[in-house]
């Protein structure tokens, strides 16, 4: 089997530290980010020693970062996001953390690196 590689924003969370677990197993290699404001780095300490897990920690806004890190991957999952959203905390880098991904720059990259496979759990806001 060719050895795909999957890059994971958020991945220092729940969801993603439990993701990492499976796709190692069998048999993914694994890059994945977190700025560790939410995530902790104890919930992945188990893989930063395995061969197929490289851990970095970075924020999904910085976009040169993200480029670099996702240009050779088949898979993207972006699971990078404020865990809650304060009724009031309607700030530009709260949405813009949240729905980083989706933005045109993201939509560019994606197709001049042939990068076909986006998975975006975030709930589309309903208008």
């Amino acid at each position: 089997m060719n050895m795909k590689t999957v890059f994971i924003t958020g991945v220092a969370g729940m969801i993603g530290s439990h993701l990492i677990d499976d796709l190692l197993q069998k048999g993914y290699k694994i890059i994945g980010i977190d700025n560790l404001s939410y995530g902790k780095l104890e919930n992945i300490s188990h893989n930063l020693s395995h061969p197929n897990f490289q851990f970095y920690k970075a924020d999904v806004c910085d976009f040169d970062t993200m480029k670099l890190l996702a240009k050779d991957c088949e898979w993207i999952i972006h699971l990078a996001a404020y865990k809650k959203i304060a009724e009031k905390d309607f700030s530009m880098h709260t949405f813009q953390t949240n729905g980083i991904l989706l933005n045109d720059e993201w939509c560019d990259f994606l197709k001049e690196n042939n990068t076909v496979n986006l998975v975006d759990p975030q709930p589309a806001k309903e208008e």
